[in-house]
Order: C-alpha cells, then sequence, then structure tokens
C-alpha cells in the first residue's frame, strides 16, 4: 500500500495497545472520523498519536455534529428499509456536506502522496483547514 484513508474506521480490536501498533506503521494516512462515535472517535485520536511519530505524512480530520453513519448514502434509502440512522435527523451534520469535504480532503490527500503535489500538500495544512467549521483537523 503507498496511502491509506479509513473513514470513521475502528481501532478497538486491538485496544489497549493502539498507539504502539500504529507507531511501526510507515503508509501515509489520512484518518477520518466522526465526533459523534461514542466508541470510535477515541481510539482515533490514539490512532494519529501512535501514527504520528513517523516523517511521512498523517492527519486526522474530525467532523464534528457527524455521527458514523455520516460517511455514507443512507439517507438517500427510504426509511421503511434502512431504518433510521443518527446521520439522517436535522440535528446531525447532512452526509452531503459531510461528503464534499470529505472529498476535498481525499483528493488532495493522495495528490499530495501518490503524486508529490507540493500544492495538494498546501490544502492539507491545518491552518488552510481552519477556515472549515465543521471539522478539527491535525496533521503531523
Amino acid at each position: 500500500m503507498k496511502a491509506i484513508l479509513p473513514l470513521d474506521g475502528s481501532v478497538q480490536v486491538f485496544d489497549p495497545d493502539v498507539r504502539a501498533l500504529y507507531s511501526t506503521s510507515t503508509v501515509p494516512t489520512l484518518l477520518l472520523g466522526a465526533s459523534l462515535t461514542d466508541v470510535i472517535a477515541p481510539r482515533l485520536q490514539q490512532m494519529f498519536d501512535g501514527l504520528s511519530s513517523m516523517p511521512r505524512l498523517v492527519g486526522y480530520g474530525n467532523f464534528l455534529r457527524a455521527a458514523h453513519s455520516s460517511f455514507a448514502d443512507l439517507c438517500e434509502i427510504p426509511e421503511v428499509l434502512r431504518g433510521r440512522p443518527a446521520a439522517c435527523e436535522p440535528e446531525f451534520l447532512p452526509w452531503r456536506h459531510v461528503r464534499h469535504i470529505e472529498s476535498y480532503l481525499a483528493l488532495n490527500f493522495f495528490d499530495a502522496t501518490l503524486r508529490a503535489s507540493a500544492d495538494a500538500l498546501a490544502r492539507l495544512d491545518p491552518a488552510a483547514l481552519a477556515q472549515v467549521e465543521e471539522l478539527v483537523y491535525q496533521r503531523n
């Protein structure tokens, strides 16, 4: 693998060794998570902290007011078929908005890591992304 981008990826099976395990990775990584995912969100921070010890691009974007299901288009499926995932409720960040920001981050991450684009890397600077109110972004 040359780069990885897990979407609200669960690392709970590795608990309590998350930080130690991920500190051995040498693959550029962009983690995207949802702050309202009680079990996953704290562990993604631990994963980021472990990954950040290596000299390659590592980022963590945490979407505020989003849930695990915010990374899918479940809200487009009729409720009778899908149930009622939290991400479809009005108090959550709309999944389409999450998708737009997610796409922006993903395209720039892969351009920066796979094409060595300095412009794409600059667009992933935490100062540049601080203007996105719905996102808390960190980078090593």
